[in-house]
């Protein structure tokens, strides 16, 4: 995403998020929440991360919840 060690391809890196977010890694579905966020790598879509926000804060992602509890999202009381 950023170019460490190889040269910056932020499209590449969101392909990489949606890669690992398949395969169930919270911290992948956070990285692809921000983007959506953001629009780094890939269009601006908030209605979408915030889906990515809730679903990586319910698998219990800290900084997932985190902004969840900012935004006033709710997630399931198991992952708060």
């Amino acid at each position: 995403m950023n170019g460490d060690g190889v040269p910056q391809d932020s499209h590449k890196g969101v392909d990489l998020f949606v890669e690992g977010a398949q395969e169930g890694s919270a911290y992948a579905m956070y990285l692809l929440a921000k983007c959506l966020e953001t629009g780094d790598g890939v269009s601006q879509n908030p209605s979408e991360a915030q889906d990515w926000y809730r679903k990586t804060a319910a698998a219990g992602e800290p900084m997932a919840i985190a902004w969840c509890k900012s935004h006033a999202v709710s997630v399931s009381a198991a992952s708060q």
